[in-house]
């Protein structure tokens, strides 16, 4: 007479395997991104971009001190949830707004992106993040006119300082554009 494992027994082992292949230690790391983000959670790479919320404004850049002080320029951030912020950046000279932007960063399935929509573009544009660490954040869109790449850095100090950069080809030649905010 054969024996035969009770069922019970049996149901536990396939339970248990089940239970251990689902855990995610066990996951790949393209599941577990996947889970993070049905799960509303954002992505390390995410998390290092949350220095830049609240309001920045600018100021001269160095040796530029006594540049035109009826002009001034402010860029914010706020959290809209764990995968996006959202911004706005706008300069006011002698009372009148000559400058608006609607910027956000936003994760998904593809990457992070900087989407800026500014008034002479007919649709948003978006660049990649290509590199991060913990004070400074590279994107770019190498197909766009200018700029092709924008640059935020962190600068830390006695002040905490925002050096925001965008380079590109302009006219044939390549060319950068520094802006320096402290945060307010």
């Amino acid at each position: 007479m054969r024996k035969r494992f009770p069922v019970s027994l049996l149901k536990f082992i396939v339970v248990g395997l089940l239970c251990i292949a689902a855990a995610p230690e066990c996951q790949t790391g393209e599941s577990r991104l996947r889970a993070e983000e049905q799960s509303g959670k954002s992505a390390p790479d995410f998390e290092k971009l949350s220095w830049l919320e609240g309001a920045w404004v600018a100021r001269p850049a160095p040796g530029e001190e006594n540049r035109d002080s009826n002009m001034v320029s402010v860029e914010s951030w706020k959290r809209i949830d764990a995968r996006t912020l959202e911004g706005n950046s706008y300069t006011i000279k002698q009372g009148d707004t000559v400058f608006t932007e609607k910027l956000k960063l936003e994760q998904n399935e593809e990457g992070i992106f900087y989407i800026a929509a500014v008034p002479h573009n007919p649709a948003p544009v978006y660049f990649k993040l290509i590199r991060i660490d913990e004070d400074e954040a590279v994107f770019e869109n190498p197909a766009h006119d200018f700029p092709n790449r924008i640059i935020y850095r962190r600068e830390r100090g006695e002040v905490d300082t925002l050096h925001a950069r965008i380079e590109g080809v302009r006219k044939g030649r390549e060319s950068a554009v520094d802006f320096w905010f402290t945060r307010r």
